[in-house]
């Protein structure tokens, strides 16, 4: 879906619609000016944590991305660290924890600014104490954005207006929480069975 979305493959049937217009119709340069994806998996390599989030901006500066860091709230996924955003990663980010990759990919997002963010399963692998630092981080940056939210985690579905509901690959229901829950259908189905998973942990 993400990659239909970020305009990397094209529907074989139907369209994409942004703002009513077909989504073929638009510039790919420009429209990917416009969107940010933070993926489940974000691509990481061999140097510091700032010089990692400056992968998505060189132009961008140090106090932006300290501020950035203070505005939403992210410091302590990076103040554990030895050097802090100046700490030495592995290749891949292999000595970095869950959390910590996807605050790097959120703040190469975040100084972006776009207009659209695309979340791809962004807090699958990541403890709930993270979770919760990086829910919150999103609840500030989210004001006046488009937020298209990939998810199997009903822990963040409170940042939606409207919920898709996908079973291998049909829409089977569309709606807001409240709509769905009452319905009782597929999305009250999954919704319940996870919350019975989280309280047996």
């Amino acid at each position: 879906i993400s990659n239909l979305i970020m305009k990397y493959y094209h529907p074989s049937k139907g369209e994409i619609l942004i703002d009513g217009r077909n989504l073929d119709s638009v510039s790919t340069a420009s429209y990917r000016r416009l969107i940010a994806p933070v993926l489940q998996d974000p691509f990481m390599f061999r140097g510091t944590v700032i010089q990692n989030i400056l992968f998505a901006d060189p132009t961008a500066t140090r106090e932006q991305i300290v501020k950035a860091i203070e505005d939403f709230g992210l410091h302590a996924l990076f103040e554990r660290m030895p050097d802090g955003i100046d700490s030495e990663i592995g290749e891949m980010g292999r000595n970095l924890s869950e959390g910590q990759r996807q605050a790097i990919s959120l703040l190469r997002a975040f100084i972006l600014d776009p207009e659209i963010l695309i979340l791809d399963e962004p807090t699958s692998q990541i403890d709930p104490a993270s979770e919760k630092i990086i829910m919150e981080a999103l609840e500030k940056f989210l004001k006046d954005k488009t937020l298209i939210l990939i998810t199997h985690r009903f822990s963040l579905i409170r940042l939606l207006d409207t919920v898709i509901v996908l079973d291998h690959g049909k829409l089977v229901e569309e709606g807001n929480v409240f709509e769905l829950m009452t319905r009782n259908g597929k999305f009250a189905q999954l919704y319940r069975y996870q919350k019975s998973d989280n309280d047996l942990l």
